[in-house]
């Protein structure tokens, strides 16, 4: 090796082993210590606000009936057109009305024949007791006149239910509007076959409208109390605009699906004008509004199965875990509802960094209020 290459060597030995020395004097002779991190941390925010939440409804008429053929048969007339509003009671469709009424007809002559048998049995019962009276027949001609005319009113007892069969009969021929409604389709026509229980069409009255919706199950525990219930609730239509008129919610189902874990609700609409129709679809609009709501943002939250938490810093500046009850959400806020007071302080930001146990500061140019 040369000697000035040498030279060079020695000169960098000498002034890097001095400094090595001072790092190990500096550190006692172990790592260095940690430098204490920084984070952004701040008040939680207290403003009044106005959230919209939206669910997605399927709307049903308030009165809602299928048509049913109860006999078997031959369409015979349809009395009303699709699109027709009918009143109650209205005739829709004749089922085999024809025969029906004829089979009627024999009913009532066989319950003719009964009565006049009937009354032919107690002439002679009662002319065979004035003979027992006079002695000229024996009570056995009495009493077998008797069960003679007994035999007589029950067979009259059968031909009355007979005619009562045969006029309900001929009145389930008829298919009557069970009330005031509107006629939708007509798949069937005059001299189509139909069974008994096939639907013939339907009515609906849809003057008010139910709109079916659901809600998550922490939603439905929230609803279990009238007082967290919306007086009223709007409904967005599919063209975006909005039903003129508010609704109630009336009703709460009585059970979660088990499939969804959801809750079905159902909010009343008046329909005058008929602009909702039965089997659309709509959203339900509920408005909730809060004074001095506390607002955090959803970065500084921590979600571990299903439960929020937020790092709240006290004096010693070290974040300590708190679950919130996130009611809402507000833009990128979370409304707080329970679990966390206005002013505390809390990291705003980096939370996954957090160590468990560390203290933090927060330079002034950081802090976010």
């Amino acid at each position: 090796m040369s000697f000035l290459l040498q030279s060079h060597v020695w000169r960098v030995a000498c002034g890097v082993g001095p400094l090595c020395l001072l790092l190990e004097l500096g550190c006692g002779g172990g790592p260095a210590p940690e430098a204490v991190a920084r984070f952004p941390v701040g008040p939680a925010r207290v403003e009044n606000v106005a959230i919209v939440q939206e669910y997605p409804a399927i709307l049903s008429a308030v009165r809602y009936a299928e048509l049913r053929s109860r006999v078997d048969g031959v369409v015979e007339a349809v009395h009303v057109d699709e699109g027709q509003r009918v009143q109650r009671g209205d005739p829709v469709f004749e089922i085999s009305a024809g025969l029906l009424h004829q089979r009627l007809l024999v009913a009532q002559s066989q319950l003719a024949r009964a009565e006049a048998e009937l009354v032919a049995a107690r002439l002679e019962r009662d002319q065979a007791r004035t003979l027992v009276e006079q002695a000229v027949v024996s009570p056995a001609e009495l009493a077998l006149a008797e069960a003679r005319a007994e035999a007589a009113s029950a067979a009259r007892a059968e031909a009355q239910a007979g005619v009562g069969l045969a006029r309900l009969e001929r009145e389930q021929a008829t298919v009557r509007a069970p009330f005031d409604g509107v006629i939708n389709r007509l798949p069937r026509r005059a001299g189509s076959m139909v069974a008994a229980q096939e639907l013939l069409t339907t009515v609906s009255d849809s003057g008010e409208i139910f709109a079916y919706f659901s809600l998550s199950e922490q939603e439905a525990l929230e609803w279990a109390s009238a007082a967290n219930r919306p007086a009223e609730v709007t409904l967005r239509l599919a063209d975006g605009g909005e039903h003129p008129q508010p609704g109630v919610v009336d009703a709460l189902g009585a059970e979660l699906d088990p499939d969804t874990r959801t809750l079905q609700l159902r909010a009343r609409f008046p329909n005058a004008d008929g602009l909702l129709r039965h089997g659309g679809t709509a959203t339900v609009l509920v408005r909730r509004s809060a004074a001095d709501a506390v607002l955090v943002p959803q970065r500084a939250t921590r979600d571990v199965q299903g439960n929020v938490y937020v790092y709240v810093v006290g004096a010693d500046q070290v974040p300590v875990p708190r679950r919130i009850v996130a009611a809402r959400r507000v833009g990128e806020d979370y409304w707080v509802s329970d679990g966390l007071a206005a002013g505390e302080n809390i990291v705003l930001d980096g939370i996954q960094k957090l160590r468990e146990g560390q203290a933090i500061v927060t330079s002034p140019a950081e802090q976010e209020t």
